[in-house]
């Protein structure tokens, strides 16, 4: 049976962000060009070294310390911050209500009563989730794809000997982020389930929200998951991007969704696992963008 981690994966995949975490990760174990592996219950692992430091592609002296060639090809775009609305999931859809008669009745418990707009959520059947961000939500962004895989290549002895769990889950190479100070999931199966949210500013469609926006849950609706950086230069990471090699049988994909699937990869693996020379029917593979077939 599916995780919650894994159907909240899979249920974002309309977003193009990359891979949605159900519990974001801190954005100092997660960030572009760190190396890790994610389990078979969608856990984010990051590689350490000899110093418990994690391997990451933009740190050559870490490089050379632990055995792996210098990545020379570390390019990181400049930061992009935005705003974000809620993002939803598939089955999920907004209502607005209106305030203007019997304002402080219809408001849950929570939401001031002197708010702008507020929206219901519900799902007529199936899975449903909501992602809520606090602005600014950064992106932060490495380029490159084929040095990536040259990459792997050089190291692959030193890597599945160091970090041999690499066999089983594949090598992440993580290229891009989306992080915020402050997240809240809600995610539930049960039919006629609404949450509610407050908003200071207007919403502008589905997905988009005023900069100057602040936004408010309510104290009543159960099953708010709230994820809040706490120390210094800290973010929590609530998508990211990255190059997944099957190291040993040396395929790369670059890809910005990754699909949980279940295959013959031993346990439950990512579809992009891919054994050595074929791939397997019952893995499944979904990429919205550029997906590199041709390395060698």
């Amino acid at each position: 049976m599916p995780t919650l981690g894994e159907v909240y994966q899979q249920s974002m995949l309309k977003h193009p962000y990359g891979y949605a975490l159900y519990e974001p990760e801190s954005s100092k174990v997660l960030q572009p060009g760190y190396c890790g592996y994610l389990t078979g219950q969608g856990q984010w692992t990051p590689l350490l070294g000899i110093d418990q430091k994690i391997i990451n592609l933009g740190d050559s002296s870490a490089l050379t310390q632990n055995g792996l060639t210098q990545f020379e090809h570390f390019h990181p775009a400049p930061s992009d911050e935005r705003s974000w609305g809620p993002k939803l999931s598939g089955q999920v859809i907004q209502r607005k209500i209106d305030l203007e008669a019997g304002a402080s009745a219809l408001i849950p418990a929570g939401i001031p009563v002197d708010i702008g707009a507020l929206y219901r959520y519900s799902n007529n059947d199936g899975f449903g989730a909501i992602l809520m961000t606090e602005s600014p939500v950064i992106k932060d962004l490495i380029y490159g794809t084929t040095t990536f895989r040259l990459w792997c290549k050089e190291n692959s002895e030193v890597i599945l000997r160091k970090w041999p769990d690499v066999r089983e889950y594949g090598l992440v190479i993580v290229t891009s982020t989306y992080k915020t100070r402050l997240a809240k999931v809600n995610a539930w199966a049960q039919q006629g389930k609404e949450i509610s949210v407050g908003f200071r500013g207007g919403v502008v469609g589905i997905g988009e929200i005023a900069p100057s926006s602040t936004w408010y849950t309510s104290h009543e609706e159960a099953g708010w998951v709230s994820s809040e950086a706490t120390e210094p230069g800290e973010s929590k990471v609530v998508f990211f991007g990255g190059c997944i090699s099957n190291i040993a049988g040396w395929r790369l994909y670059c890809l910005s969704h990754m699909h949980l699937g279940r295959g013959q990869w031993r346990r439950r693996s990512f579809a992009i696992l891919i054994p050595r020379g074929r791939i397997s029917g019952s893995l499944t593979m979904i990429v919205v963008t550029i997906v590199c077939m041709k390395l060698w």
